[in-house]
């Protein structure tokens, strides 16, 4: 996306972190909820056209949408569909492509909520994978003539107990909406925003033996550079309290209580529950990126 698209695609994924989803079970049916939309959208090319027509009064579309959703979607399905359509958009298919994005990330929330967001992107990686190297298999799903029932029974019978309930739910809708794509392309999509939600999380590290408290007075604890002269940037959160590693870009946080709002992952939240059980060593959770410079 380019331009107005792509302010208004960031604003929209603003919203969606301001929701301050904490459940993997409002994520997921979030997630499904929009992709539902999705379909919608592309099957209705009237409604897609009306909703996305630059020269009507943003209000106007955005009451459309809330006329059609109220009361058959949550109020967050609802709110941010309507500020999709009242968002401006290079060309007409940035918008539905937006809400598929939502879509996605509210699922790839869903997995970080319980946990499990290294292993959606790779299941989604492993995945894309087989299905490029079985045409047999990937011609099966996307048979527009096969019964989705049908594709929702062999995914089953390929994956049920093998991968996460979030991961299974976002490979069937994705086969679902195919959009154009080859299912390989789609997923590789989707794998693509999970790493960029992994990246973008601050890594956890919650090992009491060798992480020292916060000062008393709340200075700043700094850390050795596993390298000495070189650093990372990277920051560490203990449980309600930051301490900073080196950073090349040279950004200071001091200890102190978790800021207000910031987003909870189910790392951070079981490193709460760990150390308010009294656990004399808590669980060490770092991104795969980090592990390098945590172990």
């Amino acid at each position: 996306m380019r331009g107005a698209s792509r302010a208004s695609l960031a604003a929209l994924g603003d919203q969606l972190a301001a929701e301050d989803i904490t459940s993997a079970t409002v994520a997921t049916r979030l997630g499904n909820e929009l992709f539902s939309v999705v379909g919608l959208l592309d099957s209705e090319h009237g409604l897609r056209r009306a909703l996305g027509d630059p020269g009507k009064p943003a209000a106007e579309k955005g009451a459309v949408a809330g006329a059609l959703l109220h009361g058959k979607v949550t109020g967050r399905t609802e709110a941010l569909v309507a500020a999709a359509v009242e968002s401006h958009w290079a060309r007409l298919g940035d918008m539905v492509d937006a809400i598929e994005e939502l879509a996605v990330g509210a699922l790839v929330l869903a997995a970080d909520t319980d946990n499990s967001l290294d292993d959606l992107e790779d299941v989604l990686f492993r995945f894309s994978r087989v299905v490029s190297a079985q045409p047999d298999l990937r011609a099966a799903l996307a048979d527009p003539g096969l019964p989705e029932d049908r594709k929702h029974d062999l995914i089953g019978a390929l994956l049920d107990g093998k991968v996460s309930a979030v991961a299974l739910d976002l490979i069937n809708q994705v086969i679902a909406h195919p959009r154009g794509r080859p299912l390989d392309v789609s997923l590789d999509l989707c794998a693509g925003i999970a790493a960029r939600r992994r990246e973008q999380l601050i890594a956890v590290c919650v090992a009491w033996s060798s992480c020292p408290r916060p000062s008393a007075d709340g200075s700043p604890r700094r850390f050795p550079s596993p390298t000495g002269t070189k650093f990372i940037s990277i920051s560490c959160l203990i449980p309600r309290w930051w301490v900073e590693f080196p950073s090349r870009s040279g950004m200071s946080l001091s200890t102190g209580p978790r800021p207000a709002g910031w987003p909870r992952s189910g790392a951070s939240w079981r490193a709460d529950r760990d150390a308010a059980a009294g656990k004399p060593e808590a669980e060490k959770t770092t991104k795969r990126r980090a592990g390098q410079w945590l172990s």
